[in-house]
């Protein structure tokens, strides 16, 4: 994921481009690296800038931001797209990690928070329950719990990106808070800063803005080795709420399955001889069939 965070990073700040569809399809393994792929919706950033209204959205719905998802007519920054690394790293996390979550409970989470979506005024919004979930800071849910640092990096990320869902300290607050620091010890100060919400808060909007929190983030979170387990390859974890299908229905399904979860395990190790495409070999995070990540229009 980090390969792909610097991706994304060198494209914003020295091609001027954002990519606009940052989703587990188009973050691959190959060569012992990710890449970032698919380009098709990137867009100079100069031209987003001027852009105050859009027609629709761009993206994977499953991905998208919350703020996108409940307002499509919302310009797209980079603050949305690095919100999509959380939901993209998220979602795989709870979809393929062995932890203490239940099927149904898992079901119920993606489904959720991630497929939810409603028609208001002939429009499909959603990701209400990404806003709150972040506001809140429950997003990941407490039965996620791992043998490896996985949950607490998660809880760690979607702290800080939820800072965009939670209501904004009030001047009562700011006030308050700059008088104590103004009389507080010195040697208190950096506490206070940290402590006291309203500079919390401006020091989490603040990181949003850029990714390099994020990669920092993500770097320090794999530094020790020694603190994730050696072998922790991803495997599809039970989903409860499948849809019903027939004898030959499930048959066919599960050798969609089988073969999807194999052209996932060959871009770990892709030979040069391949006929499988590099975009196709890795779905890594894509989730069951009820949670497939589905295309939105393309439109600008």
């Amino acid at each position: 994921m980090g390969d792909a965070v610097e991706a994304h990073k060198y494209a914003y700040e020295s091609a001027k481009v954002l990519h606009r569809d940052v989703s587990a399809g188009n973050i691959i393994l190959t060569a012992g690296e990710a890449l970032l792929i698919d380009w098709d919706l990137s867009k100079d950033i100069d031209r987003l800038k001027n852009q105050r209204r859009r027609r629709d959205r761009t993206g994977t719905w499953q991905f998208m931001s919350a703020a996108i998802l409940k307002n499509p007519k919302l310009p797209q920054e980079r603050k949305d797209d690095i919100e999509s690394f959380l939901h993209v790293t998220s979602h795989t996390a709870i979809a393929y990690t062995p932890s203490a979550m239940t099927p149904d409970a898992r079901g119920n989470h993606l489904r959720g928070v991630f497929d939810a979506s409603e028609q208001d005024s002939g429009h499909v919004i959603g990701g209400q329950r990404k806003a709150t979930s972040l506001g809140s800071n429950c997003y990941i849910p407490e039965e996620f719990k791992t043998e490896s640092p996985l949950g607490e990096l998660l809880r760690t990320l979607s702290k800080t990106i939820g800072v965009r869902y939670q209501i904004p300290p009030t001047a009562q607050d700011r006030e308050n808070h700059a008088a104590l620091l103004s009389e507080a010890n010195p040697a208190m100060v950096p506490k206070l800063l940290v402590s006291l919400r309203s500079f919390e808060y401006d020091a989490d909007c603040k990181k949003i803005e850029t990714s390099d929190w994020l990669l920092d983030t993500l770097r320090a979170a794999v530094a020790d080795r020694t603190k994730w387990p050696e072998a922790d390859r991803a495997a599809r974890q039970p989903i409860a709420g499948e849809v019903l299908l027939t004898k030959k229905q499930q048959s066919s399904y599960s050798t969609h399955l089988s073969n999807r979860d194999s052209a996932q395990a060959r871009s770990y190790h892709p030979t040069p001889d391949s006929s499988v495409s590099s975009k196709r070999r890795l779905t890594a995070g894509s989730g069951d069939e009820e949670t497939k990540p589905q295309k939105v229009a393309r439109h600008s």
